[in-house]
């Protein structure tokens, strides 16, 4: 049976632009389900799999969205969006060092957006390079002040650069109750990079009277303790990790077998701890600083 004609995508689009991520998605699978599956040849199809890409990443489904994105820079090659869009959706799934050739394709373009130089600078950071990442999330600040992520990236490029103070004050400015837990939270592991520990200890404790089972702010409490030397309350904050909520993401996979191989040293137990930073080192962290000081530590293991 040859495909159906693909409805009119304004609608979606409308959806997109109204912040309706989900409504935009439905109104693009039923689109394509009429049309009898996707076929992106081009003219409403490839205006569909824009809308439903787009919706896949505006509900922080990147890894669903990747390869609508990489179909999108292959038939619209011109369109410097595509590249960004796949730019930020591999920055995304934590293939930031990938993202920077479609992201130069974008800015080659022509695009000049803060998300574009956020993602290049991120993309940038990964590739063990502060100073051009330092130039880019600038450029993104000054396109939008107001953006929570930005700030808080730009503390950390502060902070890969030896930049203490200016790191500081930008996480001054991210304590907001009002913004989402997870840049809270990551604002106080920033603190703890700095050795903010009392700061990092009381940004810690808030959130878990928010949310008592987050595993990022336990992981952060029981290091704030354990750097304290307070280890009985360093044991029994990971104690209070539920694995079910750590289990299957790589980043606190890794964030807790660090806290582990830590305490392990503590309690004197030097080849647990030296089998733990090896473990974490295989597929270790991209943040240099953080690499650098694994290998200190299995070392002393």
């Amino acid at each position: 049976m040859a495909a159906r004609p693909l409805n009119d995508p304004a609608a979606g689009f409308a959806a997109l632009d109204a912040g309706n991520a989900i409504a935009a998605e439905r109104m693009a699978r039923e689109a394509f389900d009429v049309a009898g599956g996707i076929d992106e040849s081009g003219g409403a199809a490839t205006d569909w799999t824009v809308i439903l890409a787009l919706a896949l990443a505006a509900q922080r489904r990147a890894g669903e969205a990747l390869p609508h994105f990489e179909a999108l820079v292959v038939l619209q090659p011109d369109v410097a969006a595509h590249w960004s869009n796949l730019g930020n959706a591999l920055c995304e799934v934590g293939r930031e060092k990938d993202a920077l050739a479609p992201l130069q394709q974008a800015f080659q373009r022509g695009d000049r957006s803060a998300g574009t130089f956020f993602a290049l600078a991120r993309s940038e950071l990964a590739h063990g390079r502060p100073l051009p990442a330092h130039v880019c999330i600038q450029r993104a600040v000054s396109e939008a002040p107001g953006d929570a992520e930005f700030r808080l990236f730009e503390a950390r490029v502060l902070f890969a650069l030896d930049e203490t103070d200016r790191a500081m004050a930008s996480l001054a400015e991210l304590r907001d109750p009002a913004l989402p837990m997870a840049l809270r939270l990551e604002a106080a592991e920033i603190q703890l990079n700095l050795a903010q520990y009392a700061e990092a200890q009381a940004a810690f404790e808030a959130l878990l009277r928010e949310a008592p089972r987050n595993p990022g702010a336990l992981m952060g409490l029981a290091t704030c303790h354990e750097r304290h030397n307070r280890l009985d309350d360093a044991e029994a904050a990971r104690a209070a990790i539920d694995l079910g909520t750590v289990t299957g993401d790589a980043e606190l996979e890794s964030a807790l077998a660090q806290l582990d191989a830590r305490l392990a040293a503590r309690r004197g137990d030097a080849g647990a701890a030296r089998r733990g930073f090896e473990a974490v080192l295989r597929h270790p962290p991209f943040d240099p600083a953080l690499r650098t000081q694994l290998r200190f530590e299995l070392g002393k293991a």
